[in-house]
């Protein structure tokens, strides 16, 4: 944890448009849009940050692969009414973008969504597992609030560079603000 450097080992750092991993595009802010959708033993969490989707897998039926990714491999289970997902294969990266709290490729990430009775808003709970990095699990929580009519933004990334360039075209930015 101490010598991990977000201002140079964050992909984001280096490419604004580089995909939200696994955990951070569950906690960032700029995540506005989750749409949930499920089909036989298969659940899709669509984002509306970087227009990710996710597979959570419901069955249990193994991964027989290593493939590693920003969004992971989802295995998902019901606990009474709580949905439980156990996110695993990980690129590692960050717990949240831009800050300097790492994440290895060994982390289990586990999630847990929920409805209070009376309530439409979802809450998850979010704990990290990564012995790399933190001597305990790492626990945050969020509020996702029912919004059916909320609208689905198209996501266009617009890079500004490298964080650490120092000939940042100023001109260049404006022009592609404004083509926005």
């Amino acid at each position: 944890f101490n010598n991990y450097d977000p201002n140079y080992e964050d992909p984001r750092q280096w490419d604004d448009c580089k995909p939200e991993g696994i955990p951070a595009i569950l906690l960032t802010p700029a995540v506005a849009t989750l749409d949930i959708t499920s089909q036989d033993e298969i659940i899709q969490l669509h984002y509306e940050r970087d227009d990710a989707v996710r597979t959570v897998n419901m069955h249990n039926t193994t991964f027989n692969s290593n493939h590693r990714s920003v969004l992971g491999y989802s295995k998902g289970r019901w606990e009474n009414n709580v949905l439980v997902v156990e996110t695993t294969r990980l690129d590692g990266g960050v717990i949240i973008a831009q800050t300097s709290y790492p994440i290895s490729t060994n982390a289990l990430v586990i999630e847990r969504y929920w409805q209070e009775e009376g309530n439409a808003d979802l809450l998850m709970e979010v704990i990290i597992e990564d012995p790399e990095n933190y001597t305990q699990p790492v626990l945050i929580k969020r509020k996702w609030v029912w919004a059916p009519n909320a609208p689905r933004h198209p996501w266009e990334c617009v890079s500004l560079g490298p964080r650490h360039s120092e000939s940042l075209d100023i001109e260049m930015i404006k022009q592609q603000l404004e083509a926005l």
